[in-house]
């Protein structure tokens, strides 16, 4: 499984079919599904999820990765970047979930920051967002840790979020 970045404690590595039970841990869990537009998933929808990573990877060359933990070496989460259309305009948005185990570690602020870094010196991106729910306090200072700043609130799929942007730096 080829690797998109390594940190001193996280792999992030392309997903793969076989990895739809770790989807669905992470997707069906009420804590981590918390703040999402969907809410928790079910196994089927799962799928569907993963299998839209996979279709992503092709389309696009890039997507969501597994964040796998090199102490416990398992995967945990993922991040990594979405296509976007908001108020008529392209965006990548940055997304990164763990499964609440890996909470207030500094492992998502971890693996945010490689993600970033490989989108803007690897695919070549100028600009990233972040779509984050008024009250994910957590998740805001992920964003604010990898140099992310609020830019504005807006709505997407007709729920009320703060959008967080970073530009790459000439």
């Amino acid at each position: 499984m080829p690797t998109i970045a390594e940190t001193d404690r996280l792999i992030l590595r392309f997903f793969e079919s076989d990895d739809v039970d770790v989807i669905y841990e992470i997707m069906s869990n009420r804590q981590v599904m918390k703040f999402s537009i969907s809410g928790p998933l079910n196994r089927k929808q799962a799928n569907t999820f993963l299998d839209s990573i996979l279709d992503t990877y092709t389309s696009k060359g890039f997507s969501l990765w597994a964040v796998h933990s090199k102490e416990d070496e398992r995967v945990i989460g993922f991040c990594g970047h979405f296509f976007h259309r908001l108020e008529g305009k392209d965006e990548i948005e940055l997304v990164y979930r763990l499964l609440p185990d890996y909470w207030g570690q500094g492992l998502a602020s971890e693996a945010a920051r490689a993600a970033t870094d490989y989108a803007f010196n690897q695919l070549g991106l100028d600009r990233l967002i972040s779509f984050i729910a008024d009250n994910n306090e957590a998740s805001k200072r992920v964003a604010e840790s990898s140099g992310f700043k609020l830019e504005r609130e807006t709505h997407f799929y007709d729920k009320p979020v703060l959008v967080y942007s970073l530009e790459k730096k000439a």
